[in-house]
């Protein structure tokens, strides 16, 4: 493929390449992995995914990250659903029963016994 001038090979390698990953190979720049991000994740998410792909750091692979933030995004809108049921159930009239409070103690009376020293 041509690009400015110079020839740039592409090529595929589905057995080793992972699907969220392109690898860029060239003499000057050397070797650079780039994460791929779906168009249709969520701009928090991608800039969550990018900065840790970008992180030196960090070791995990594309698939991971991905994973990993698919993971995140699920328990998000699990807690999101959850609070929606709370509160439409709050608005319905429900309302979670009182906590008990806990027994008072007797009370003692502090009284002298006879023959005794208070």
């Amino acid at each position: 493929m041509p690009v400015n001038g110079h020839l740039v090979k592409v090529g595929w390698f589905t057995a080793e390449q992972e699907p969220h990953k392109l690898l860029i190979i060239c003499e000057a720049a050397g070797r650079r992995d780039l994460l791929v991000v779906p168009p249709q994740t969520d701009a928090a998410a991608a800039a969550r995914l990018m900065s840790a792909a970008a992180d030196p750091y960090n070791a995990l692979t594309a698939t991971t990250l991905m994973a990993r933030e698919a993971a995140r995004s699920a328990a998000e809108a699990e807690r999101g659903r959850e609070e929606t049921a709370a509160e439409e159930w709050e608005a319905e009239g429900g309302h979670l029963a009182p906590v008990p409070a806990p027994p008072a103690a007797p009370a003692v009376l502090s009284r002298p016994v006879a023959g005794r020293r208070a």
